[in-house]
């Protein structure tokens, strides 16, 4: 009995203490961790950075910095960290067999933070849905469609497809297209369409309209108008002008055609 007491008070003099110690010291920089990342993070140097991005470099780092606190912790205690390691191997490629579609998720969110091809509050097309950034999380995107449907896009799929990001540029191009007859004076048309443009305030100067004939159909010509407005003008620009060039068609006479099919019966032998 008085052995095991003794082998007790042994330990507790020896290993115990460093416990402790060890206990304390981790709990400490555990929360100094937490400190410094998130003065790290609230910063002036990352506060022009994307939240979304700030987020993801305080966690990242986070769970970098206290995994090596645990290692080094466990070394200290004299556990020895390399049959530790092998198990943490083996169990992170045990899980990434499991959730290999989650992986390529979360690479698919680390690429698009990094790479930050859009931004929250940006409209975009992707993956088959069009709408604007709410979030950039690190397994999913979500939209918010005109319609008001909220949408959640596996980054997977979004890294995958093609981005088309229609609110990076300060200017787009408005492109209205109009069916008219061969026979319509094609002068009069394009300095009408050209006029109707350059008088909406919302079209720009620079880079100046134009109006371009683009194909030729069946018994019609396509005249192409080519506007350039700002970008948080274009959905209204689009929609006022279609009502306008109708209008200004009617007064001048110039009518879009129906379409036409022509059905010819022979006659029976």
């Amino acid at each position: 009995m008085k052995d095991i007491f003794l082998g007790i008070l042994d330990w507790c003099i020896t290993s115990g203490i460093r416990l402790v110690l060890t206990v304390v010291v981790v709990f400490a920089l555990w929360k100094g961790i937490d400190f410094i990342l998130n003065k790290f993070v609230q910063s002036e140097k990352f506060k022009h950075l994307d939240l979304t991005l700030r987020k993801f470099l305080r966690t990242f780092i986070g769970y970098t910095l206290k995994v090596l606190l645990i290692v080094t912790a466990v070394n200290f205690i004299g556990i020895n960290t390399s049959s530790f390691v092998a198990v943490l191997a083996a169990a992170g490629a045990t899980i990434g067999l499991a959730l290999q579609g989650g992986l390529s998720n979360l690479a698919g969110g680390v690429i698009l933070i990094l790479m930050r091809p859009f931004k929250s509050g940006d409209f975009i097309t992707t993956a088959g849905e069009s709408g604007t950034v709410v979030e950039i999380g690190l397994f999913y995107t979500t939209l918010i469609t005109p319609d008001n449907r909220k949408v959640f896009l596996p980054n997977g799929n979004v890294t995958g497809s093609a981005i088309v990001n229609n609110s990076s540029e300060e200017t787009r191009r408005c492109d209205l297209t109009f069916e008219l007859s061969r026979d319509v004076d094609i002068a009069k048309v394009k300095k009408l369409l050209k006029k109707l443009a350059d008088n909406d305030e919302r079209v720009l100067a620079d880079p100046a309209s134009r109006v371009v004939i683009t194909s030729y159909g069946k018994g019609t010509i396509t005249f192409s108008l080519r506007a350039w407005c700002k970008n948080g003008d274009y959905w209204d620009l689009f929609f006022d002008l279609q009502e306008i060039v109708k209008e200004a068609f009617d007064i001048s006479g110039i009518v879009i055609p129906n379409n036409q099919v022509d059905v010819h019966m022979g006659e029976e032998e």
